[in-house]
């Protein structure tokens, strides 16, 4: 299978569905493991960035006389996902009931058998839900035969249509295809809420996957005029830190997200139970400040707790998916990625992916590095001028209150721009220099 997945996606095959698994297992270290074949995938899908595979989470928590029942009793039903279903790049899909209508977390039932995470190395596995349980499913019988069964590999291929369909939708929208690390980051962004805590588990991962949700941000996407959604594919160098400010308001989250095909680890397991190696290349990392406010993504405990709800208080440094919630969106905010350690490669490409009932961008960073100066400006607060040390004479300064509208646009002149005509509060001003680099500095108006 390897061979010929090797061969389609250099040729470009855009995703494909893998429903086997290899049987209980008598060794407790094959389960979690990051191994030779979670590897190879990865190795498959860094070469090839616009391809998603697709795997089954596995059926053994039911298990009760196979040797699979030892792992079960072992942890708790936690930690049973083996093999191709550990790798970073690809979605591994846990099998649910039928939801009829969705209403809230609990309209998503999980079925008796569908193996359950993490990863050794605390990863969130599986990475989403669909419905695996009596699924009318093709029989080997015959070329037309069906049959009602159930399990997670009756659940995979359903993810699998959802990121053909909504490849197709893209396509025919803007041309071209979205990168895997974008699919699939769109499948976990928008996911419907599953499971008795906010946030992802090990059980549901990000949820029931939401195929429509997904097809509206994709339509949504980067409009100027009552935009509701931003999709961009970009890239972080080594050292550097991509900043966006967006102002964000509704009822439902802002929800932002980095999704990125992460490079094979040059190490992996072969043969140690439940080592505490990362095996995360390039750890990206994702927040959102708003003034003295910072969000934080989501992340989970690892088999230390797995049972544990997922905590949004710090960085995440073991997925290769970052989403960050903020409830009640009002104002502007600051999305800020930057990364821990040097890139392997020097650069990594990734996705950003953000949605809310409305949203705008105010101003983008994405040149930024540890060796840019930094705007200097004084004083702040301020009351009358604003004095900012920039040779360009001419720059056009833009001036935003903190609900996102544009309270002043005012040309430099002698190094200074008045602010006597702004109303007390928090602002954000931009500008964009000769060389084209987009500076954001923020400041008090007494």
């Amino acid at each position: 299978d390897l061979s010929e997945m090797t061969t389609e996606a250099s040729t470009g095959l855009l995703t494909s569905n893998h429903s086997y698994g290899f049987g209980s297992l008598s060794s407790q270290w094959f389960y979690g493991a990051y191994d030779s074949r979670a590897r190879q995938i990865d190795l498959i899908c860094s070469s090839n960035p616009y391809y998603l595979p697709v795997f089954s989470a596995g059926n053994d928590r039911n298990e009760t006389t196979a040797p699979g029942s030892t792992q079960i009793s072992a942890k708790g039903g936690y930690d049973m996902i083996f093999g191709h279903g550990n790798a970073k790049n690809i979605i591994t899909v846990a099998a649910v009931n039928q939801v009829t209508t969705y209403t809230d977390p609990s309209s998503v039932v999980m079925s008796s058998f569908s193996s359950w995470g993490p990863s050794d190395d605390g990863r969130i596995k599986p990475d989403i839900s669909m419905k695996g349980v009596s699924v009318r499913s093709t029989l080997n019988t015959s070329d037309t035969a069906t049959g009602i069964m159930s399990g997670t590999s009756m659940a995979s291929p359903g993810i699998t249509g959802v990121v053909l369909l909504l490849q197709q939708y893209y396509n025919q929208l803007y041309t071209g295809y979205m990168k895997a690390a974008t699919a699939k980051g769109l499948i976990l962004h928008t996911a419907d809420e599953a499971g008795t805590d906010i946030g992802p588990d090990y059980s549901f991962g990000w949820g029931l996957v939401n195929a429509e949700k997904a097809a509206i941000a994709i339509r949504d996407k980067n409009n100027t005029s009552g935009s509701k959604s931003i999709i961009e594919e970009l890239t972080l160098q080594n050292g550097g830190t991509y900043t966006k400010t967006i102002t964000a308001s509704g009822s439902n989250p802002l929800k932002v997200s980095i999704s990125w095909t992460d490079p094979a680890s040059p190490t992996w397991n072969t043969g140690t139970n439940d080592p505490s190696t990362n095996y995360l290349v390039n750890d990206l990392d994702v927040k959102v400040v708003q003034n003295s406010l910072t969000f934080y993504p989501w992340k989970l405990q690892g088999m230390s707790s797995p049972f544990s709800p997922a905590t949004n208080i710090g960085t995440n440094n073991v997925d290769n998916f970052e989403r960050v919630d903020v409830d009640n969106p009002v104002g502007s905010y600051t999305i800020i990625v930057t990364h821990k350690g040097t890139l392997t490669g020097g650069s990594q490409n990734f996705s950003l992916i953000t949605t809310s009932d409305t949203l705008s961008t105010l101003s983008t960073n994405e040149v930024a590095t540890n060796n840019d100066k930094k705007v200097d400006f004084y004083p702040n607060p301020a009351k009358d001028y604003i004095y900012i040390n920039e040779k360009d004479a001419d720059l056009l300064i833009n001036i935003y209150d903190a609900s996102g509208k544009l309270a002043l646009t005012s040309k430099l002149s002698d190094n200074k721009i008045n602010v006597t005509t702004l109303v007390k509060g928090n602002y954000i001003a931009n500008f964009i220099t000769k060389k084209g680099e987009i500076k954001t500095f923020k400041f008090i108006k007494e």
